[in-house]
């Protein structure tokens, strides 16, 4: 199934290498999309780009972790060279997170790295964000012509 878009890892990014609590979808049904808790093997997101993939900078990225997103937050402002993310944030999973992503938001203000086009709330606690890499020279020629 997953080789028309591209190659499937059967594990999750993590903070840490081991298992993690996360909220999967097991039997990928859209009409039920009853989620649960379970455990998955993770491995660092630096080392699965560096090591497994061999790459530097990421083009364009869907981060979409079910409430796990909070502890990848810094991983965007420090390890990792992102052209454009989307990234969905799931604070009803998460409420602690909030302070997190609040200061994620103020941080990517601060340094002005990334502009950031839209924000959408899907509802049920979850926020959509698009993000466009303004600093990289290499990005910004991808999205517009003449740089």
């Amino acid at each position: 199934m997953y080789s028309a878009f591209g190659k499937f890892f059967p594990f999750a990014i993590g903070k840490e290498p081991g298992f993690t609590k996360f909220r999967v979808l097991p039997n990928q049904s859209q009409k039920t999309r009853k989620y649960v808790y379970q455990d998955v093997t993770t491995i660092p997101f630096v080392y699965f780009l560096h090591d497994i993939l061999k790459l530097q900078k990421i083009d364009f990225a869907w981060i979409d972790i079910e409430g796990g997103e909070f502890e990848f937050l810094e991983k965007i402002h420090n390890d990792v060279q992102f052209c454009q993310f989307n990234i969905e944030v799931h604070s009803r999973f998460a409420p602690a997170g909030a302070q997190v992503f609040h200061d994620f938001i103020f941080r990517v203000l601060e340094e002005q790295k990334y502009v950031f086009l839209q924000s959408m709330h899907t509802g049920g606690g979850v926020h959509r964000m698009f993000f466009l890499n303004v600093q990289d020279k290499e990005c910004l020629a991808k999205y517009f012509n003449n740089y």
